[in-house]
């Protein structure tokens, strides 16, 4: 069910993100790669921060 629910924010947060991949896509291909990086960590981050 947390998996679900990790899904749903995820799609909520690429949402937000993809303006922003649009804006700078023209810098380069790796920057997409390292704010999806930075997605998922910030998403595991606030796991932590919400278990603690």
């Amino acid at each position: 069910m947390q998996y679900c629910g990790d899904l749903f924010v995820m799609k909520n947060y690429v949402m937000i993100i993809k303006p922003v991949i649009h804006l700078f896509y023209p810098i380069s291909h790796s920057m997409l790669l390292v704010s999806f990086v930075v997605v998922v960590i910030l998403i595991k981050i606030s796991d932590l921060q919400s278990l603690l």
